[in-house]
């Protein structure tokens, strides 16, 4: 027979590699009555990734106020952290945090778009991606600046299809000049947008496109070029598949491999 214990005496065990998951599913069954304890303990210091996260899952699986409630402050706090390792971990647990409160559906998305906004989390912009939430484009459109979260926040900016173009119509236009030099996040947000218009389809940005085969920036001008034979198929300027061709032997195999793909698919890859 299983040892009943009071909620306080079981999160205590949740930092229990062996034992870890039991736990967890005892104080899910514990429902409401392990709440505040799981607050608490989540609450106590920043980082613990893996008890942190059997709790914020207990928390989710609980559901109910409460444990909203809960799990909306354990997302705001431990905001200053100095130790990078620890603010490495929190992140995570935060990202934990915000993949879980999607599934308390709309009344999540004001604190998900806070996050979002103040906190730059990844996981609180899938989140509300998948609620449909288009406050939260404009956010993911800025960190396509970061190279580590790009991928994730290209995807979930691609969730809300058209919806985004404006965005990333309006963010293609935009540098940042920094002694008279635009800077590589910059110019990767731009690229990143360029991509992202092609992937979407809409054709409403083709004039924009067109214009950016002319930017400075090599990147821009490849990823506005792949866009462009993605909308227009055969009917893409020459001007794109030559700047396509030109960059190929400079890229990545993954880029090469994706020009490549782009090039048989649109059947422009031989010399018109």
């Amino acid at each position: 027979m299983v040892e009943e214990l009071p909620a306080w005496e079981l999160v205590e065990r949740l930092n229990d590699l062996h034992r870890g998951e039991s736990i967890q599913s005892r104080l899910i069954s514990s429902g409401r009555r392990a709440v505040a304890a799981l607050e608490d303990f989540m609450l106590r210091s920043p980082g613990n990734l893996r008890p942190r996260r059997l709790a914020t899952e207990a928390l989710s699986v609980i559901g109910g106020e409460e444990a909203f409630n809960a799990l909306v402050k354990c997302l705001f706090a431990f905001t200053e952290i100095d130790d990078p390792i620890t603010m490495l971990e929190e992140e995570a647990v935060k990202n934990i945090i915000a993949a879980e409160l999607r599934h308390f559906g709309k009344v999540a998305a004001a604190p998900l778009l806070k996050a979002l906004a103040e906190q730059s989390l990844v996981a609180a912009g899938e989140s509300l991606a998948e609620l449909g939430e288009k406050c939260a484009i404009p956010h993911l459109v800025d960190m396509l600046e970061d190279s580590f979260k790009r991928p994730r926040v290209a995807e979930a900016i691609l969730t809300f299809g058209p919806d985004a173009t404006e965005e990333l119509l309006k963010t293609m236009g935009y540098k940042k000049i920094e002694n008279d030099f635009e800077p590589l996040p910059s110019v990767e947000r731009r690229a990143g947008a360029a991509k992202l218009l092609g992937l979407i389809g809409d054709r409403r940005c083709v004039p924009e496109l067109l214009r950016l085969l002319d930017d400075e920036q090599e990147s821009v001008r490849f990823e506005s070029a792949l866009s462009l034979l993605l909308l227009t198929l055969e009917k893409a300027p020459q001007k794109a598949v030559d700047i396509i061709k030109s960059s190929v032997k400079k890229l990545t195999f993954e880029k090469r491999s994706r020009a490549e793909e782009i090039l048989c698919s649109t059947n422009t890859s031989k010399e018109r």
